[in-house]
This record gives C-alpha cells, structure tokens and sequence, in this order.
C-alpha cells in the first residue's frame, strides 16, 4: 500500500540497483543449483524446467500470434504495465515477474507474448527464473511422499520447504522492490 491507502503498482516501483540484484541472483541460483545437484533430484528437476519452459513458451507464442486480441482484452490496464517494465528494465523485468510467485504464470506467459521481447530472450530468461520454483516444487513433492501419519507432516524438511514457498514472495518484493530513498 502506498501513501494514504493507495495502491503501488510494481511497474512504478524503482528498478533495484544493477550490483545488487546481481549478487543476490548469483547466490540464490549457486545454492540452488549445489542444492539440486547434491539432493540426487536433478533428473526430475530438469525434467520439470524443460516442460514448464516448453509450456511457456508455447503460451507465449500464442499470445502473439494465435489470440492476440484475446489477451489484449482480458489483460487490457495490465499491458501497459508490462510494456513499461519491459521498456525500461528489459529481461530483467520479465526475470522479476518470473522470479515472484504472487504473479501467475499464465498471465506472464500472454502478457510478455504482446510486448517486443524476442522469443529467444523470453526462453532463456524464463528458464532462469523458473529455476528456483522448480527445485522447491520438486523439493516439496519429494517429501510429501514421504509422508506415512500425521507426524511426518510435521517434519523439519516439509515445514522449511513449505515455508520457503509461502514467504518466497514476500521475500523476493522485499528484496527486489524496496523503494531507494529520495
């Protein structure tokens, strides 16, 4: 919420500095991979990265060239939002959406399919940033296997993942959409 009540767009929210989100994407994508790679749940996680890129991608061509019209009626206020976003950060604001949970997929996927960014650079970006949500999806779905009585719902993993997943928002605006002092 902004000023008295209003509500703050992420679109108008200053760009975070270059550096910084930088760094925090080199450390977060570093643990992640060391975590997939090291947890033995590397083939179900590049299986989920490939279809869920394929899948996007498939969506975000449609946008462009199947249901253009479509998208731009159900998403109308919505598009003038991403094109700033797209405008002034390019990839890195397609990454942001990507990388915040509290954005649905689908929307980005139709959304970024009327913009001007290359099919190319959608691909590659939306695979690093779907990244993280594919390791602890897969994380998460490993674990409630797991789960044999009540009390396995309990256990540290489960809580830490499901946490991670419900505070990943939070945490990702927090860190990515401060406001810099004027």
């Amino acid at each position: 919420m902004g000023e008295k009540g209003q509500i703050v767009e992420v679109g108008d929210a200053a760009p975070p500095r270059p550096i910084h989100w930088r760094l925090i994407l080199l450390a977060t994508l570093t643990a992640l991979v060391a975590i997939f790679y090291f947890s033995g749940l590397s083939d179900y996680v590049s299986w989920d990265e490939l279809t869920s890129t394929i899948g996007a991608t498939i969506a975000f061509l449609s946008s462009r060239y199947l249901f253009r019209d479509f998208v731009r009626r159900w998403f109308g206020r919505w598009l003038a939002i991403v094109d700033r976003g797209i405008e002034r950060d390019g990839a890195h604001y397609l990454l942001m959406l990507r990388l915040s949970p509290v954005v649905p997929f689908f929307a980005v996927n139709a959304t970024m399919g009327l913009t001007n960014i290359r099919t190319r650079t959608f691909v590659w970006v939306s695979q690093i940033g779907l990244l993280p949500s594919c390791i602890l999806y897969v994380l998460a779905g490993t674990q409630i296997m797991h789960i044999n009585s009540l009390k396995d719902v309990l256990s540290v993993e489960l809580i830490v993942i499901l946490s991670l997943l419900a505070f990943a928002p939070l945490i990702l605006k927090w860190l990515f959409f401060r406001r810099t002092p004027s």
